[in-house]
């Protein structure tokens, strides 16, 4: 967080407790990380995946120039809110679904700055990035970055090079109006605004046919590669096919 933002709390070193000290915050979920072993609710605390929006309004009635912050923690982070809201949101020009924690004076930020490291919530974490189900306000370079970090924080080591993680994020993130594109290959300034996340599994959709039928979902993938040769699109030969021809 930056000074503006950090001002606005205070950490009690006896309790590791961390308060809101500002007049007014909302806090910004979204409402798919309860359907994914993400987030969830215990009685008035919230326990969720620490990558959310942060909103700080310096009167609650007033909601023009709030500070916003996207807070980046790839751990399991409890919050206690005063109230909470369903609602629907546009921020930074995506429109989604979000619960709404609302926070006043002296509320509880952080229950805890101390967190359990936890093996399986490094799988769920991996899962969610591999189905292209992480947040769409994160930037480009956040992905694989906040993947590494949390199998860092959570003592973990699957001995696989941060190059491999790399091309599997950098495929999955695929150009807003053309999905067969990686957005790597089209970006200028690598942000979140021109590109979309999508399943690794539905990859080889976007790849070729003979990559798509001999995935899994064959029918998701026939479907796929017939809509492909109505439209006439251009197909990348794969390496097994070149193989399998010479």
């Amino acid at each position: 967080m930056n000074d503006n933002f950090l001002i606005n709390f205070k950490e009690d070193k006896t309790t590791n407790k961390v308060y809101f000290m500002g007049k007014y915050m909302e806090i910004y979920i979204p409402s798919y990380y309860f359907n994914l072993n993400m987030a969830r609710f215990i009685n008035e605390k919230v326990e969720t995946l620490g990558i959310f929006i942060i909103r700080i309004f310096k009167e609650e009635n007033t909601k023009t120039n709030a500070l916003l912050h996207i807070y980046k923690f790839p751990a399991k982070v409890t919050t206690v809110p005063t109230s909470i809201s369903k609602e629907v949101k546009r921020i930074n020009g995506n429109e989604d679904e979000f619960y709404v924690l609302k926070y006043y004076k002296n509320d509880i930020f952080l229950d805890s700055t101390i967190f359990i490291q936890d093996s399986t919530f490094v799988s769920n974490f991996i899962d969610l990035n591999n189905k292209g189900k992480l947040p769409s306000f994160l930037d480009y370079e956040d992905p694989v970055r906040l993947q590494i970090e949390c199998i860092s924080l959570h003592g973990q080591s699957f001995d696989v090079p941060g190059c491999l993680m790399e091309i599997i994020s950098s495929e999955i993130q695929r150009c807003e109006n053309d999905k067969t594109k990686s957005y790597r290959f089209e970006a200028t300034n690598k942000n979140n605004k021109n590109s979309t996340s999508i399943s690794i599994q539905a990859l080889p959709s976007y790849n070729n046919t003979f990559s798509a039928v001999t995935f899994e979902d064959i029918d998701y993938q026939l479907i796929g590669s017939i809509n492909r040769t109505k439209k006439g699109v251009k197909e990348i030969e794969s390496p097994l096919e070149k193989v399998i021809k010479y």
